[in-house]
């Protein structure tokens, strides 16, 4: 399973990086770890230790999503983009599991296709 966890938060990790036009970045949520984490903690790992309570963790990655959002509607977006974007910050208030999260990232990664670096 943590293949998947992997491959999840590889996900969530570029869709911060193409809002912060960074690498990775840790301290900005730029990071495979989050998501992963995440996912170990729902599927029954006890990572508390180590990360915090699974509520810790889900509102730290919904802080950074909520901020990524924020980085991509200061761009020059078609009205179809700005659209889909300002529905997913709203969606993103009421994602409580890394599934709803991963519906976030998947479609924003969609949305913002012509952002991403080359």
């Amino acid at each position: 399973m943590d293949g998947e966890a992997y491959t999840k938060g590889l996900k969530y990790e570029f869709f911060i990086r193409r809002a912060l036009k960074s690498k990775q970045d840790f301290s900005k949520g730029a990071d495979v770890s989050y998501m992963r984490n995440l996912i170990n903690t729902e599927n029954g790992m006890d990572l508390s230790r180590l990360v915090g309570s699974h509520e810790k963790q889900l509102e730290k990655i919904r802080k950074f999503m909520d901020k990524a959002l924020d980085k991509y509607l200061k761009l020059k977006l078609t009205a179809e983009e700005r659209l889909i974007l300002e529905r997913l910050k709203e969606e993103l208030t009421y994602s409580f599991d890394s599934e709803a999260l991963m519906a976030i990232v998947n479609e924003g990664l969609e949305a913002t296709q012509r952002f991403k670096e080359h």
